[in-house]
């Protein structure tokens, strides 16, 4: 003899699962204004230590300019990457992964002096010489008080300037990143035509 299946009782709680599980780094969510803060100025903090360690000497130890110009680019890729995350080229898995790679491999060159060092000073120069060259003539507000060394004005804009050219120079080495990754995925693409 069959068996019934029991009546269902109107009163028990359902035990079906949504299927929609959305985690934290889902692409598709966005990050909290909180997390994306922290992590460009974090970005922008290590980026800059090499760039500090010679701007000190430089300018005459104005911390404050060099300070004010880095917490400027971390708001800067902060707002950038909070108002461009629903963009669809931003979700995409190569740009993603490019974006990573670079921004990865600027830190870590930070953190290795000797190849974060010689970078920034290439920039380093070229900033004070764009600065210098731009303001001929008219370079007193950007002189300390002894006349030697850059007042805060000075060290802020060759921060800036200094931080423009070297994301130039990274702009540059994503772009390769990106044109790496395009042909591996295209001689992989042609091997599975192939097979």
């Amino acid at each position: 003899m069959a068996t019934q299946p029991p009546p269902l009782n109107p009163y028990q709680p359902t035990t079906e699962v949504s299927q929609e599980v959305r985690y934290p780094t889902d692409p598709d969510e966005p990050d909290s204004v909180g997390r994306v803060a922290r992590r460009w100025f974090l970005v922008c903090g290590i980026s800059a230590l090499p760039s500090f360690f010679f701007g000190f000497s430089l300018s005459g130890g104005r911390l404050s300019g060099m300070l004010l110009g880095i917490f400027l680019f971390a708001i800067g890729y902060t707002a950038l990457d909070l108002n461009t995350a629903d963009w669809p080229i931003r979700k995409k898995p190569s740009i993603r992964r490019t974006l990573k790679i670079a921004y990865g491999t600027r830190v870590a060159i930070s953190i290795i002096f000797p190849i974060g060092m010689y970078l920034d000073l290439v920039c380093g120069i070229f900033s004070v010489g764009i600065v210098s060259t731009v303001f001929d003539g008219g370079m007193e507000p950007f002189n300390g008080p002894n006349g030697d060394k850059m007042s805060f004005l000075g060290t802020l804009i060759t921060t800036l300037v200094q931080g423009c050219i070297l994301n130039l120079v990274l702009g540059a080495y994503g772009l390769l990143v990106l044109l790496v990754h395009a042909l591996f995925s295209a001689v992989k693409r042609a091997r599975t035509n192939h097979s």
